[in-house]
């Protein structure tokens, strides 16, 4: 199965009604501006890369999907210390550190040897989050220096790799004038040991992992008509290394029928209230823009 193939209802088949769409409990929904928020909250340490029933599937796609696409995982020479940090962390965190043949030998060496990959893609393939590691250059600016990101939406690595946050997201309309100065500080102020977490979500026609480029969603005029999307939803931690100082984002995309998000009434009408109070701006972040009447008169019928 290609990367262009690879779908989530192909991926969950294998659970049928075991699936779980519980997460769509965490959407946050605010309604009316400012179109984007930080929207973070403090998580534990256990909370940081939670494993459910589609965390073993998800990863057995993505040694084809990285063969088949080699840029989904990139490192600069100025990351090798964090990304090894960064695999000793996550082995430690998900208990896949079976491959240990001697304490004398850090865990991050060990696996690479076992695997033969770089730091940051042995990390990437331990847990069905993608991963993204910055550092600030000489000036102080934070850079994304190495990443494994094989499930993105809308983008790819290697258009991000040695970007600033600010150009990094400079796709995402508003961000510099709403949210620029506040992940900056943000990120000058978040000490080891304190975990961030946010989610996010879209209105896609498509439930597919890996979308390279970006794309705009149909126009849908009768809730009738809207059966057919998907929501996707991003969970994202945010948090600094204690050895390296790196800050290491991670992002597990979630997804889920539309159909499912109306089973949940109360989740189906603060979405509803939400696009209903969304500015144009604010739709098109959502990817529902040329679609929200029609996707709130269906979110609020039973």
């Amino acid at each position: 199965m290609t990367s262009a193939e690879l779908t989530h209802s192909a991926v969950a088949a294998a659970l049928g009604d075991a699936l779980d769409y519980s997460w769509l409990d965490e959407l946050p929904t605010t309604d009316g501006p400012p179109d984007l928020r930080m929207g973070l909250r403090r998580i534990d340490e256990d909370a940081w890369l939670p494993a459910d029933a589609l965390s073993e599937l998800e990863l057995r796609h993505k040694p084809q999907l990285i063969a088949d696409n080699p840029d989904m995982v990139l490192s600069e020479p100025v990351a090798d210390d964090a990304c090894s940090e960064l695999l000793s962390l996550i082995a430690t965190a998900t208990g896949k550190i079976a491959t240990a043949t001697s304490k004398d030998v850090d865990v991050s060496t060990r696996l690479r040897a076992d695997t033969e990959l770089s730091a940051i893609d042995a990390a990437g393939r331990l847990v069905p989050e993608d991963l993204v590691v910055l550092l600030p250059d000489t000036a102080g600016v934070y850079r994304v220096v190495a990443g494994s990101v094989v499930f993105p939406n809308q983008w790819q690595l290697v258009d991000k790799i040695g970007t600033t946050l600010l150009e990094t997201h400079a796709p995402t309309d508003g961000y510099a004038e709403l949210l620029g100065s506040k992940v900056d500080a943000m990120f000058a102020g978040l000490e080891p040991g304190r975990l961030m977490a946010r989610r996010n979500w879209f209105f896609h026609d498509h439930d597919r992992y890996v979308q390279l480029a970006h794309t705009t969603g149909r126009s849908i005029a009768e809730a009738t008509q809207v059966e057919p999307l998907w929501l996707r939803s991003e969970r994202q931690t945010l948090r600094r290394l204690p050895q390296t100082g790196a800050m290491i984002f991670t992002i597990r995309t979630q997804m889920a029928p539309i159909a499912e998000l109306r089973k949940r009434k109360p989740v189906a009408a603060a979405v509803a209230d939400h696009l209903a109070a969304a500015s144009p701006r604010g739709l098109a972040v959502k990817d529902a823009a040329g679609r929200a009447d029609a996707l709130i008169s269906y979110l609020r019928t039973s």
